[in-house]
Order: structure tokens, then C-alpha cells, then sequence
């Protein structure tokens, strides 16, 4: 019996699958390439915080629950070296739903802070509101029909509409935004 010898086909088809392996685990290991937005569900115990990244690593976080614990749970998908947001959306002035940014306050810079502009009777609300404006951060009121826009994504507001802001039930009046991208739609009804 002799021993053949592989021929240089079959070691080029070996090597390139070899090759794409290693390619698709880096691409597995590093998570989803850059150009496609991703959206993380954060896990704040009572309430909800959801972070979306949209290409361009540019971070918009809706609510961030009642306390500390979204700190350690955006830290999962941002790590400890990323520290900027860029649009925080407060969906309404409960607590459950701005109490965890002023955690986020002590570690995180922000560039806007975005609100249904309807004010809380809370002294925490007060407190917080007077907090981002001595940080220097902008406040922005936003309703149904605004929208942020950032390339060929957007970020549209539905809800509340000046009916809905009336309501005696804080609950009514938060922001209720539906995201598009190219490839999926997401609608956050905080």
C-alpha cells in the first residue's frame, strides 16, 4: 500500500475553511459588526431600560429603573471604558423610570436629556432636574409627532399628545417612541 499525498485542492479548501472559521468565531466573540443597530434589554429589577446603538456606536437610553442596578447592567454591554450616552430618554417623571440615571449621573456623561416636559410634584424629580441642569446637560421636551433623526435611522415619537399630557395619571403621559432602522422596528411605550 502506498500513501498518497493530499493534493494542493484539498488543502486549499481545508485552509479556507479554517480561515472562515476563525473569521465568523472573531466576528461571534466581538459581538455584531458596527454597522447594524442593536437593541439591549436592561435588566433594572422593577420598570424596564432599554439601550439602543445605533452605527456610529451612538447610544440612546430609554429609562434607567429605580436604582443602582442599571449601572452594573449597561456596564455588561458597554464595558467599563464607555462611558457616554449619547440621548438619555426619560419616558415619564416616575421614579421607576429616572431614579437609576442618577446613578448613571456619577460615571456616565450624557449629551441630552430627552422628557415629556411634564413637571413631577416629587422633591426626587426636583432634585434629579436640578442635578442634569447643574451638570450643564440639555434638557428637551419632546411629543407625538417629534422625531431624532441619525442617518437612515430614526427615533419617532408617538405619544403624548397635548390630550394625553393632561391626564392626572403620570402614567399616560410618558414617551412612547418607535424606532425604525433599514432593518427592524422597535416601538418603547415606556
Amino acid at each position: 500500500m502506498s500513501k498518497r499525498k493530499p493534493d494542493n485542492f484539498s488543502l486549499i479548501v481545508i485552509l479556507s475553511l479554517v480561515v472562515f472559521s476563525v473569521f465568523v468565531w472573531t466576528e461571534i466573540i466581538r459581538g455584531a459588526p458596527t454597522g447594524l443597530t442593536r437593541a439591549f434589554f436592561l435588566d433594572v429589577g422593577q420598570g424596564d431600560s432599554e439601550l439602543v446603538i445605533f452605527p456610529g456606536n451612538v447610544k440612546i437610553l430609554t429609562d434607567a429603573g429605580p436604582d443602582r442596578s442599571v449601572v452594573g447592567s449597561i456596564e455588561k454591554v458597554l464595558g467599563r471604558n464607555d462611558r457616554y450616552v449619547d440621548v438619555a430618554v426619560i419616558s415619564h417623571p416616575q421614579l421607576d423610570h429616572f431614579n437609576g440615571f442618577n446613578y448613571l449621573l456619577e460615571n456616565y456623561r450624557f449629551g441630552i436629556f430627552v422628557f415629556n416636559g411634564r413637571p413631577a410634584s416629587s422633591s426626587k424629580w426636583g432634585a434629579f432636574y436640578k442635578k442634569v441642569r447643574d451638570k450643564k446637560i440639555p434638557l428637551l421636551t419632546l411629543g407625538a409627532g417629534d422625531r431624532i433623526l441619525y442617518g437612515s435611522n430614526s427615533v419617532d415619537i408617538v405619544s403624548p399628545n397635548n390630550l394625553y399630557l393632561q391626564s392626572a395619571e403620570l402614567n399616560d403621559t410618558g414617551l412612547v417612541e418607535m424606532i425604525k432602522t433599514p432593518f427592524f422596528r422597535m416601538l418603547l411605550t415606556g
